[in-house]
C-alpha cells in the first residue's frame, strides 16, 4: 500500500513473447522463393501476374494507410481487413506460385503461411486487446481476421500517403518482389537461349 501523498506507480504490461513459429516467416519466405526459381519451367501463366499487382495494391494502400502510434487504425483497408498487409503478401505469394505453374509451391506457400502468419496474427490480436481492451474487441465483432464481405461504407475512407508507404519501407518490399519476377522471367530466357544452367 503507497502511503499518503505518494502516487501508485503502475508497471506497464509486459507483451507476450512472439512463438517461435511466427518468426519462422522470413525463413519460410525464403525457402519459397528458392524454391520457385528450382521449380521455375518457364511455362508461365501470365495472367497471374494480376494476383501479384493485386496484392501490392494492397499491401501499398495498407502501409500508406498505417500510422504507426497507439492509435488503433480501423479505417481505409483497415476496415475491410484486420491484417490488410498479410493478406497483400498471400494473395501476392499464391499469385507468384501460379505464375511459375507449380502445384507443389502453391500447396508450400499456403501452408506455410497459414501456420506461420497464423502464429503472428493471434500473437498480434492478444498484445492489441492488452493495449486496446474493448475497442478492439469491438473492431474483430465487425471486421474480420482476412477479410470482411460486408461494405463497410464510409469507413473505407482514409487519407492514403505515399510518403507513409514509403516510411513504411513498402516500396523497397514491393522492389523486392518486382526484381524477383523480373529474375524468373530472366532466367528462362537465358536457359532457352543456352546460356543459363539447366533444370536437373
Amino acid at each position: 500500500m503507497s502511503s499518503p501523498g505518494t502516487a501508485t506507480t503502475v508497471a506497464p504490461r509486459k507483451h507476450p513473447r512472439l512463438p517461435l513459429v511466427a518468426r519462422m516467416r522470413l525463413p519460410a519466405n525464403y525457402l519459397f522463393i528458392l524454391m520457385a526459381f528450382l521449380v521455375n519451367d518457364g511455362n508461365f501463366n501470365w495472367w497471374a501476374l494480376g494476383l501479384v499487382a493485386l496484392g501490392s495494391f494492397i499491401r501499398i494502400w495498407s502501409a500508406g494507410s498505417l500510422i504507426k502510434t497507439t492509435e488503433l487504425i480501423t479505417t481505409g483497408p483497415y476496415a475491410l481487413s484486420r491484417n490488410p498487409l498479410y493478406l497483400g503478401t498471400f494473395i501476392g505469394g499464391v499469385g507468384v506460385a501460379v505464375f511459375v505453374h507449380s502445384l507443389p509451391l502453391l500447396i508450400f506457400f499456403v501452408v506455410t503461411f497459414a501456420i506461420c502468419y497464423g502464429s503472428q496474427v493471434r500473437w498480434e490480436e492478444e498484445v492489441l486487446q492488452m493495449e486496446h481492451g474493448e475497442q478492439f474487441r469491438e473492431y474483430m465483432s465487425r471486421v474480420g481476421r482476412f477479410i470482411t464481405w460486408r461494405w463497410p461504407g464510409s469507413q473505407l475512407r482514409h487519407a492514403f500517403s505515399f510518403a507513409r508507404a514509403v516510411k513504411n519501407k513498402e516500396f523497397a518490399y514491393q522492389m523486392f518482389w518486382l526484381v524477383m519476377i523480373i529474375a524468373l522471367i530472366s532466367q528462362q530466357y537465358l536457359r532457352s537461349s543456352g546460356l543459363g544452367v539447366a533444370r536437373p
